[in-house]
């Protein structure tokens, strides 16, 4: 199977996840690289369905060489890249990487430590 198609199929499965949850009164949060309209779309469309909020969170990093030291140091699962394609691959993605345009979100530097942007985070969650 191609990729692209293996990748479709994974969100089908997360969508339905995120569905089932939801429709149990369970809150979700999905982490994926945010590349396409139709996961801000789907997202919002459970939200509704559900009657709960939705809140957008980009972690960014746009160091390179960041990226590269943190996935080549992490446990690595068999479903995630081992390193960016190419530097203009990475800077194209960091580019077009998708973003609500009529809902409020934040955006992060991910490049910091957890504890300098969690606070921010939950209370952005709790508005």
């Amino acid at each position: 199977m191609e990729g692209k198609v293996i990748g479709q199929l994974s969100y089908d499965v997360d969508w339905s996840l995120v569905d089932y949850y939801l429709s149990n009164g369970y809150s979700v949060i999905m982490d994926s690289p945010c590349l396409y309209s139709n996961l801000l779309e789907t997202g919002l469309e459970l939200a509704r369905k559900h009657k709960k909020k939705y809140k957008y969170v980009e972690c960014y990093i746009d160091d390179i060489e960041l990226i590269r030291n943190r996935l080549k140091n992490r446990e690595r699962l068999l479903s995630q890249i081992e390193a960016p394609s190419s530097k203009e691959g990475f800077y194209r993605t960091v580019k077009n990487s998708k973003n609500p345009e009529e809902e409020k979100y934040l955006v992060l530097d991910s490049s910091k430590p957890i504890a300098e942007y969690l606070p921010k985070v939950l209370e952005y969650i709790n508005e």
